[in-house]
């Protein structure tokens, strides 16, 4: 019995090889080893196939990028080897979700409900930095003065815009490791605190 879930599989794999726009309910049948009614019975048309992905890619990425935070590191005073593992995965799991990823955007250009979708899952995500980056002030490992809504969106912003760069730039494996380092250094130059230095002894009088 082919399930809900496995039309979803089937969909996002014909979207990202064929476009999606070139994709109909029959193919995805098809490819699917099922009638073109089952596809009928869970999705009314391919956009809803697209939307319910969209919602997915949603949820999951937070999640992903959760995981691919180690805040016990930075808990434990290597706050900047945090930030260089924390780039690296988000980099690792966007290079996984990428094709898919590009028809998202490519979409949201034309659809205004995509769009919508798109941006809620944006906002979740941003949300999300910024909650992390009113953590980290109160542990005293950012800067006090960060504000972090605006700190939030922009490190999103960053994030997105250069990795999404590097999963789909054709580039050599030792330049694109430079600049995820380069990325990380740039991070943590703008989010962490400068460790406190040791006052000078003062002389006593004898």
């Amino acid at each position: 019995m082919v399930t809900r879930t496995r039309l979803l599989e089937v969909a996002r794999e014909l979207f990202v090889r064929e476009g999606y726009a070139s994709v109909s309910r029959a193919d995805i049948a098809r490819h699917a080893g099922c009638g073109v009614n089952t596809v009928y019975y869970h999705f009314p048309d391919t956009r809803s196939m697209l939307l319910e992905l969209i919602d997915e890619w949603g949820t999951a990425t937070p999640v992903q990028r959760r995981t691919a935070l180690d805040v016990r590191t930075a808990l434990a005073g290597r706050p900047r080897r945090a930030v260089h593992e924390f780039v690296r995965r988000s980099y690792d799991d966007l290079r996984k979700a990428a094709s898919l990823y590009r028809v998202i955007l490519g979409e949201a250009r034309r659809d205004p409900e995509v769009r919508r979708r798109y941006e809620s899952a944006r906002h979740a995500m941003t949300g999300w930095i910024t909650d992390m980056l009113r953590m980290g002030q109160l542990s005293g490992l950012l800067r006090s003065e960060l504000k972090t809504e605006a700190a939030g969106l922009l490190l999103h912003h960053v994030l997105e815009s250069m990795l999404l760069e590097l999963v789909t730039q054709p580039l050599p494996e030792n330049l694109r490791t430079d600049v995820l380092d380069q990325l990380a250094e740039m991070i943590c130059a703008f989010l962490l605190a400068e460790p406190r230095r040791p006052q000078p002894t003062q002389p006593t009088d004898s």
